[in-house]
């Protein structure tokens, strides 16, 4: 079962981007993804929708 889990991220260039809704099995499978599209960015929150 996926789950949908909603960032809050700050770019590498320093832009704060929200509400990336991203589905995954877990929180780890989601930042991987994640990082996929962002890389090196600081992940600033993270909830579970």
């Amino acid at each position: 079962m996926h789950r949908r889990f909603a960032f809050r991220i700050r770019t590498k260039s320093g832009g704060i981007v929200g509400n990336i809704v991203i589905e995954a099995k877990d929180q780890y499978e989601a930042e991987h993804k994640l990082r996929k599209r962002y890389p090196d960015c600081e992940i600033l929150n993270c909830e579970v929708t």
